[in-house]
């Protein structure tokens, strides 16, 4: 009599497991229902211990890691205090990454959302090479604005023309005037 047992196979994100066992033999039926006693011991014995070991193996949390070009992380913490002044608790250097690198087109600046790793702001290394101070701030916050904040694109205009908000499109009809007198309204919009 030859039979063939097979313990696990457990498929996921970690290795498979499998196992077989062959087990002859040739006795009488008194010794047979020991040996199959035995073998039920063993097997069970087996999973139990497969079993712990695979609910043993958690996974640590790790921390993620936040990564903001040093070039980028005054607009960050300008940000933040921006945030503060208007009674908005916002760590963003603890919480969206940014970097410069070569966006590509016509963007100069966008916000990557992602489920299980912090949001990251990638900023056109031409562009912010080339850019005076507020318009740098204004890409900034512009881009905090998608990435911590959650807003989106707002492209209406006053009767003036002007862009009524620091997120606009760039694309719409109205006409941005982000600049020393108009910053205070348009943050003030930004985190109302």
């Amino acid at each position: 009599m030859s039979t063939k047992v097979y313990l696990l196979y457990y498929k996921s994100r970690l290795p498979v497991w499998s196992a077989s066992f062959n087990f002859h033999s040739r006795v009488s039926c008194g010794e047979n229902k020991y040996i199959m006693l035995l073998k039920n011991y063993w097997i069970l014995s087996v999973i139990i211990l497969l079993l712990a070991g695979l609910t043993n193996c958690q996974t640590e949390e790790t921390t993620p890691v936040i990564n903001i070009d040093a070039r980028l992380l005054p607009y960050f913490e300008r940000f933040e205090s921006e945030a503060s002044a208007r009674g908005i608790e916002a760590p963003i250097t603890t919480l969206v990454s940014g970097k410069l690198a070569e966006v590509g087109g016509d963007v100069v600046g966008q916000c990557e959302h992602y489920t299980n790793s912090p949001n990251v702001i990638l900023v056109d290394q031409q562009y912010w090479q080339n850019a005076k101070e507020f318009e740098k701030e204004y890409l900034i916050f512009h881009e905090l604005g998608h990435c911590y904040l959650e807003r989106n694109h707002l492209d209406e205009k006053n009767v003036a023309g002007n862009c009524i908000s620091i997120m606009q499109s760039g694309q719409g009809n109205c006409r941005m005037t982000y600049n020393y007198s108009t910053r205070e309204a348009y943050l003030d919009e930004l985190f109302n």
